[in-house]
Order: structure tokens, then sequence, then C-alpha cells
């Protein structure tokens, strides 16, 4: 039997900085389905200025137990946030839902 050998051993942090030797500046921000608006609106005034510096930003509405049956209004929340970062930044993946989490990137519009 055939020992396998290891063809090379990488440094993951190199590989994944991006050609100008910084990381690759992503903020995540997560909201909840049944948020106070002082506490959506706090949130999404950090995402303005996060976008406002050049970075991307990740956003994720949570869900938990029998919130799971409620992915509309979800959308609904991402949509209306979409409306307020419309002039700040544009879309970069649309909203897609990764277990009990609705996700979406947007991307600075300078960049």
């Amino acid at each position: 039997m055939q020992k396998m050998g290891i063809d090379h051993i990488m440094d993951f942090g190199k590989f994944k900085k991006q050609d100008d030797g910084q990381f690759p500046k992503l903020k995540r921000i997560r909201f909840r389905l049944f948020e106070e608006q002082r506490d959506f609106d706090f949130k999404v005034n950090r995402a303005i200025r996060f976008l406002d510096a050049g970075e991307r930003v990740q956003l994720a509405v949570l869900f938990r137990g029998r919130e799971l049956a409620d992915v509309p209004k979800g959308r609904n929340l991402i949509d209306a946030i979409f409306t307020r970062l419309k002039d700040f930044g544009k879309v970069e993946s649309p909203p897609s839902q990764e277990g009990p989490r609705l996700v979406c990137t947007i991307a600075p519009l300078n960049v």
C-alpha cells in the first residue's frame, strides 16, 4: 500500500490577501426579524458609514425557532434596508437563505 504525500503546505493568510497586500474589507451586520426601530436605524447608519469608507457590507437577518416560518418578512426587511442604502451601495449578491439566516452582500458605489 502506497502512502500519500503532501504536495505543499500553503499559508492560507497569504493566499487570502489581495494583490495589494490587504485583506478584503467585509463588515458583517446582523439584524433580527423583530427589532426596535431605533436599533434598525443604528445598524443601517453603521452600514452607510462602512460603505462610505469603501468597505463591503454583508447583511444577515437571523431567524430563531418559529421565526423560520416568517422568511417573507425577512425578505421585506432586506428590501427596506436596500431602499435605505441604494444611494451608498449596490447589491453584490442577492439575498439567499443559508440555514437560519438570510444573507446578502452590498458593495460601495465608488469601487
